[in-house]
C-alpha cells in the first residue's frame, strides 16, 4: 500500500524493520540539496542503506519492487512522497496516519497491514432489484439500483463491497482537517457509491447463517452519503472519526484506478492514503456460452462464446450452471449474474461458466405455438451434444487446468441437457453433477424407483429400448462416469406438479404409438409422427430418433427425479429442498437464482460443500 504526503517528515520514528525496507543508492550517503541536510544510515547485515532524517521541503520517493522490498530511492525537491506500508507522517509535532483498506483476498477479513487488501476487483451495481408480494427478483427496463441513493430491497445487498478506513486519534487534535476522496491515475470512469455500514463484518449478506435479517435491514436504512468519481469531493462531516470507520460502497460505472483519501490541514495536503479498485460489468466475470437454432427446432451442432472475460480467477475450479426452460436473453444473463455472485460470497475463487440452450419462453411476445414445453425438451436433448463438446474443450484449456475438476450443476430442463452431456461426455471429466429441481424422468436413472403414471406407450425410458428387463436405464450409465451425482428435490414443487400434467398428455398431437403397451419391440410396434395434413406421416425409430420420442411420444412412468421423496440410485446424495424452506409456490422452483442471498445462503454453501469447492 502506497501513501503520500507532504510537510514535515521524522522517519526516525520508522521501526527497524520499517527503516529496512528503504534502499538508497550509495551517492545520497550525504548529500545538500539548497542547504538542507541528509542522513542516511548504513546495515552491513543486509547492505541496505535507510533514511535517517530528512527536512521538512524535500521528499524521497520509494516504489515497491515484486518481491516485496523496495526500489532504489531517489531524491527530488517537490510536495510528493510515496512510501511502503507502515510509515507514518509528521504535522508540527504530531504523528499522523490514515489507512484504507478492502476485503482483496476474500478471506472475510479486513486488515490494514495486509497488501492484498489493498485492492479489490468489484461488478457495476447495474441491474435493478424489485420485491412483488414479497417475492424478490431482477427486474427488467427499469432503472439501475446504482442510479438511486438507497437500498429498496434485501437483494440488493449483495451488490455492495466494504471500505473500511482508519483515522490516527492524533488528527482530532487538529484544528481544520477536512477528508476528500477522488479517483486518481484511472482508466475509463470508475466511480463508486459510498454507504455508511452498520458492523465491520459480513452479516448483513450471510445473516449470522440464521435467516436473521437484522444487521440487513438496519443497512437498508443508510442513504448514500457521497458518489465519488474524478472529481476531489469532501467527505461529508461526521463521518470519518478517530479510529476505524466502517463503510459500504456499489459500483456505479467502469472503470480502474487508485483512491485515495486525501488530508488537508488549512487548505494544504498533508497525506494521501488510497486503495486501487478495478470495476466492470458482472457480465465480464464469467465465461459465457451458447448454441442457437439453426432452422425450426434444429439447434446448431457447436458452441458460441458470448463475451470476454476480464477477470481472472484464482483456483484450478471450474463450475459450469445450465438453465432450465422459458428463459429470456435477458434472464439467462441475469440468472448467471445472480450465480457467480452468490458463488463469489460463499468464497468461490474459480472459474464459473454458464451454458445457454435456446429454449422456447413463455410471455409477452413468446411463441405460443402448441407444444412449447416438448419443443423445448427436444432442443435440450439436442444441445447436450454441444454442452458435451464445451466440457472437453473446458477440460483441456490452459494445459488441462480443469481436467476432473469440473463441477456441472442443471436446473429444471437442463438435466435434460446435462444429463445426455454426460453420457456422452469422455468419463470423469465432470467430477460432481448437481440435479437441482430437475425436470426430467426419475426412470431415466433407476427403473426401481416406482410407478407414479400408467401409460399407453411401453417403458422404454426405464429399460431403453424395449420397455422391458434386462434393458437399463437410458441414463444409467452416468453413475459411472461422475464421481459423485448430486439431487437437490421438492416433493412439492410447483413447476413439476406441471411437468406430471404435461407427461400424461403424452403422446402429443401428431404423435403416435400402436402395439404392445409393455414390450416394445421395433419393426412390429411402432411410434410414429401423422399430422392432419397428407402425406406427413414416418416412423420413429431408436436410436436416432430417440429425442423426438422422449419429447413427444414416451409418458414417463414415474415422477420426475426433482419432485420424487424417495431414493433414486446413482444419486450419492439426495436433500429435501423443503429443509431449507421451500415449498409449493411457483417461486420456490427457481428460489435459488432469486430471492434475497440471505435467504438462499444455506443453499449455496451447501452446493459448495457438496461439490467439494473452496470456502472461506
Amino acid at each position: 500500500m502506497r501513501k503520500t504526503f507532504t510537510g514535515a517528515t521524522d522517519l526516525r520514528r520508522l521501526t527497524p524493520r520499517e527503516k529496512s525496507r528503504i534502499e538508497l543508492s550509495a551517492p545520497f550517503k550525504t548529500e545538500k540539496f539548497r542547504n538542507l541536510s541528509i542522513e542516511v544510515g548504513y546495515s552491513s547485515s543486509d547492505s541496505i542503506f535507510y533514511l535517517i532524517e530528512i527536512d521538512c521541503r524535500l521528499c524521497c520517493r520509494i516504489v515497491p519492487t515484486s518481491k516485496g522490498g523496495v526500489e532504489k530511492g531517489v531524491f527530488w525537491e517537490g510536495i510528493t512522497y510515496e512510501k511502503s506500508m507502515g510509515c507514518k507522517g509528521v504535522y508540527g509535532e504530531s504523528v499522523i496516519d490514515v489507512d484504507m483498506a478492502v476485503d482483496g483476498n476474500r478471506d472475510n477479513e479486513i486488515k490494514f497491514d495486509d497488501p492484498e487488501d489493498a485492492s479489490e476487483v468489484f461488478w457495476v451495481n447495474d441491474d435493478s432489484d424489485v420485491v412483488n408480494d414479497g417475492e424478490e427478483d431482477d427486474g427488467v427496463g427499469l432503472a439501475n439500483d446504482c442510479d438511486d441513493d438507497t437500498i429498496n430491497v434485501r437483494r440488493d445487498l449483495e451488490d455492495f463491497s466494504r471500505l473500511h478506513i482508519k483515522i490516527d486519534s492524533s488528527l482530532t487534535n487538529i484544528s481544520n482537517v477536512k477528508y476528500y476522496l477522488q479517483f486518481k491515475n484511472y482508466t475509463g470512469f470508475p466511480k463508486i457509491n459510498l454507504f455508511e455500514a452498520v458492523y465491520s463484518d459480513l452479516d448483513y449478506l450471510n445473516g449470522h447463517e440464521q435467516m436473521d435479517y437484522t444487521d440487513a435491514d438496519m443497512l437498508m436504512q443508510k442513504t448514500k452519503i457521497m458518489t465519488i468519481d474524478n472529481i476531489e469531493r469532501e467527505v461529508p462531516t461526521g463521518m470519518l472519526n478517530a479510529g476505524n470507520n466502517y463503510f459500504v460502497y456499489e459500483g456505479k460505472s467502469e472503470g480502474k484506478g487508485q483512491l485515495p483519501l486525501i488530508v488537508k490541514i488549512d487548505n494544504k495536503v498533508i497525506l494521501e492514503n488510497n486503495i486501487d479498485l478495478d470495476l466492470f460489468n458482472c457480465v465480464f466475470f464469467y465465461k459465457y456460452y451458447y448454441t442457437q437454432i439453426e432452422s425450426g427446432d434444429t439447434v446448431e451442432k457447436s458452441y458460441r462464446d458470448g463475451h470476454a472475460q476480464m477477470y481472472t480467477p484464482e483456483s484450478d475450479e471450474l463450475l459450469v450452471l445450465v438453465h432450465g426452460w422459458n428463459m429470456t436473453a435477458a434472464d439467462k444473463v441475469l440468472w448467471a449474474d445472480t450465480t457467480f455472485k452468490r458463488l463469489y460470497w460463499q468464497g468461490y475463487k474459480g472459474q464459473f461458466v454458464m451454458f445457454s440452450w435456446p429454449t422456447l419462453e413463455l410471455g409477452f411476445n413468446a411463441d405460443l405455438t402448441p407444444w412449447n414445453y416438448d419443443r423445448s425438451e427436444f432442443r435440450a436433448w439436442q444441445s447436450a451434444q454441444v454442452l458435451a463438446d464445451l466440457l472437453e474443450y473446458l477440460s483441456n484449456i490452459e494445459g488441462g487446468r480443469y481436467r476432473g475438476k469440473i463441477r456441472l450443476i442443471a436446473h429444471s430442463m437442463g438435466n435434460i441437457v446435462a444429463g445426455e452431456a454426460l453420457r456422452i461426455v469422455t468419463s470423469n471429466t465432470v467430477s460432481h453433477y448437481v440435479a437441482s429441481q430437475a425436470a426430467i424422468s426419475s426412470h431415466m436413472y433407476d427403473s426401481s424407483v416406482p410407478n407414479a403414471f400408467t401409460s399407453p406407450t411401453p417403458n422404454v425410458i426405464a429399460h431403453y429400448f424395449s420397455g422391458a428387463t434386462p434393458d437399463i436405464p437410458y441414463l444409467d450409465s452416468n453413475r459411472n462416469r461422475v464421481s459423485k451425482m448430486i439431487r437437490y428435490f421438492n416433493p412439492d414443487d410447483w413447476a413439476l406438479d406441471w411437468w406430471i400434467d404435461n407427461n400424461i398428455r403424452k403422446p402429443d398431437v401428431s404423435y403416435h404409438y400402436t402395439g404392445n403397451a409393455t414390450l416394445y419391440q421395433q419393426g412390429t410396434d411402432r411410434f410414429y409422427y401423422d399430422s392432419v395434413f397428407p402425406y406427413d406421416e414416418r416412423d420413429l425409430l431408436f436410436p436416432n430418433d430417440r429425442f423426438e420420442i422422449f419429447s413427444f411420444a414416451a409418458r414417463s412412468y414415474a415422477r420426475a427425479i426433482g419432485q420424487y421423496q424417495g431414493t433414486v440410485n446413482g444419486f450419492q446424495e439426495e436433500f429435501d429442498l423443503r429443509d431449507f424452506g421451500y415449498d409449493g409456490a411457483h417461486y420456490s422452483h427457481s428460489r435459488q437464482f432469486r430471492s434475497n442471498i440471505i435467504d438462499e445462503w444455506a443453499y449455496w454453501k451447501k452446493l459448495m460443500i457438496d461439490c467439494g469447492l473452496g470456502r472461506n
